[in-house]
């Protein structure tokens, strides 16, 4: 293999989101940079084990690591779930995309990281949800219900 198709992994950037419902329906909105850095940042100091309260957007909000969820301050309004993400998808209805779980997103962060150090691609995982997963190779990862993945390899080849 020449040095151009190589491909070296690294690690990911993780960005931090919590979920805003709209008209019933779950819509997950970023945390501003400075926001998400400062949850990294304490999550990374082990604000996943112990009850750690980071304040965003303009101390309007608290979210506590421990239970993933963000807090209004100033008025009441119902907990909203935090999610530290990685792994995105989307269905073909959908307009945007969702956040994995952070379960889930580790799981496909681990199978990509092998595949990219390996050079193994075209890797099939099967969630906790059901969905098939192939890690087709460094850009292309395909994620469904349910798909036959003997007939897809049988087509790739």
């Amino acid at each position: 293999t020449d040095v151009g198709s190589l491909c070296f992994y690294e690690p990911v950037q993780y960005h931090w989101f919590y979920n805003q419902q709209e008209r019933g329906r779950d819509s997950w909105q970023p945390f501003s940079r400075k926001d998400s850095s400062r949850l990294e940042e304490a999550h990374e100091l082990g604000g996943g084990d112990v009850d750690v309260v980071v304040a965003t957007e303009g101390r309007r909000y608290d979210v506590r690591l421990a239970e993933r969820l963000r807090y209004a301050v100033y008025w009441e309004q119902e907990p909203s779930e935090v999610r530290r993400c990685s792994w995105f998808h989307k269905g073909n209805k959908e307009m945007m995309y969702t956040p994995h779980t952070e379960a889930i997103s580790n799981l496909l962060e681990e199978a990509y990281m092998v595949s990219v150090t390996l050079s193994e691609w075209r890797r099939h995982l099967v969630l906790p949800t059901g969905e098939n997963v192939i890690l087709h190779n460094p850009k292309t990862c395909l994620l469904g219900a349910s798909f036959n993945y003997n007939l897809y390899l049988t087509q790739m080849k």
